[in-house]
């Protein structure tokens, strides 16, 4: 069930709801995951774990970024700065985590440098946390947003460019043969997509933290188990580059690589992704 919710005032975002099951196991029926998508994407590319969760007995709340999918997309700037997405993440997680005994988040790509502020912020409220394609502050991360000073109007004409980029870099080679209805999915999310938005978005991006020291202290702040999940030719947050960078600094973290996936491994290879969300799930939550 979803439908546009003024989260804060004058921010109005798309959110999806689901019930937990009434015979579910009290580990599940206890717990409720929150589901946080990456940059300029959509709740709706966690279509594949939703129901996986709903089916292990959790509830499940999805939403869409201010700009993105279904919410609603002003055109000002300042709306798309990273502390008011990293807002309305909290008013989120305020609102729906109320009446559970135990919070799952996830996140993906620069869904998960949010929800580990969250995580290290509030660090007993959250009883496990799955990142995947967990982004790390390289030298080059805020260089790699240079070209998004160039005006709107510019952007606008280069936009299938750089979504075509974007889909080169995301997806594994084999996802091309082997799922051309996905790359065509993702393609046309992408162009969705408005250019002051993802413009806005992207030059403020890498403002949420000051430098990797600080995304550092986020990480080793995290007390709740962690899973780090990578597809095996993410070029983006690759595994080397970045996912054992992450895992290293959390005290309980343990990693999953996912054959023939990239960044969207979870789109991609959803039913072998699954497997290893639901395994670690059953595993630190019937231990608690």
């Amino acid at each position: 069930m979803g439908s546009v919710v003024e989260i804060r005032p004058g921010r109005r975002i798309w959110i999806e709801t689901g019930a937990a099951r009434s015979n579910a196991p009290s580990h599940a029926a206890t717990t409720v995951a929150i589901l946080v998508h990456g940059s300029c994407a959509r709740s709706e590319q966690y279509a594949a774990q939703v129901p996986e969760l709903q089916k292990m007995g959790m509830a499940t709340v999805a939403f869409d970024y201010l700009g993105c999918g279904k919410s609603d997309k002003p055109d000002d700037f300042t709306a798309y700065a990273a502390q008011q997405l990293y807002q309305d993440l909290v008013a989120v997680f305020d609102r729906y985590s109320q009446g559970f005994v135990r919070v799952v988040l996830v996140g993906h790509s620069y869904g998960c440098y949010l929800v580990n502020k969250l995580v290290a912020e509030q660090p007993d409220r959250v009883a496990a946390l799955i990142l995947i394609g967990a982004g790390y502050p390289t030298p080059g991360f805020a260089r790699m947003r240079l070209i998004f000073y160039l005006p709107t109007v510019v952007l606008a004409l280069m936009q299938p460019y750089l979504t075509d980029q974007f889909i080169k870099l995301a997806f594994h080679p084999e996802t091309f043969k082997a799922n051309p209805q996905l790359i065509e999915l993702e393609r046309g999310r992408s162009m969705e997509n408005p250019p002051y938005m993802f413009r806005a978005f992207h030059l403020q991006a890498a403002t949420l933290f000051k430098d990797a020291a600080e995304v550092d202290s986020w990480l080793r702040c995290i007390r709740a188990p962690v899973l780090v999940t990578v597809g095996d030719k993410d070029l983006l947050t690759p595994l080397d580059g970045m996912g054992k960078k992450v895992a290293s600094l959390i005290k309980d973290a343990r990693i999953a690589e996912v054959p023939l996936a990239g960044h969207q491994v979870h789109e991609e290879q959803p039913a072998a992704l699954n497997g290893k969300i639901l395994k670690f799930l059953n595993d630190v939550l019937t231990a608690k």
